[in-house]
């Protein structure tokens, strides 16, 4: 019995971890500047909502995106935001705003957009 408990934590251990976070189908990750820190956008969000992040939007051309836009760049990230709370979001603002005053998170209709605006040198 003990062969099999130990046989089970082995495998287990082995096992590969699920991605913090899950990508809409369709929607590429190429391109994201590390600088992002998606690690950190779906951390912070896992801590928040207690939900994986869906990201619906990244570098891949949208209808309708400003000329402005950060998403071209890879400096932003739309994360899907059915069924969060308007606490939740502000939580997951004021916890991203903590770790960079350069994170910005912009609440739309169906998704939260999340940009870092670094400053031009």
């Amino acid at each position: 019995m003990l062969g099999l408990v130990l046989l089970l934590v082995y495998l287990t251990s082995r096992a590969k971890a699920a991605p913090p976070f899950q990508v809409k189908i369709g929607v590429s990750l190429e391109g994201v500047d590390p600088r992002l820190g998606l690690d950190t956008i779906a951390r912070v969000w896992y801590e928040t909502t207690g939900e994986r992040p869906v990201f619906t939007s990244s570098t891949d051309d949208a209808p309708g995106r400003v000329n402005t836009s950060l998403h071209p760049s890879g400096l932003a990230v739309d994360i899907r935001s059915v069924g969060v709370t308007q606490i939740q979001v502000s939580t997951f603002r004021s916890k991203l705003v903590a770790l960079s005053s350069y994170y910005q998170v912009i609440p739309e209709t169906d998704h939260i957009h999340v940009e870092l605006d670094l400053p031009e040198f």
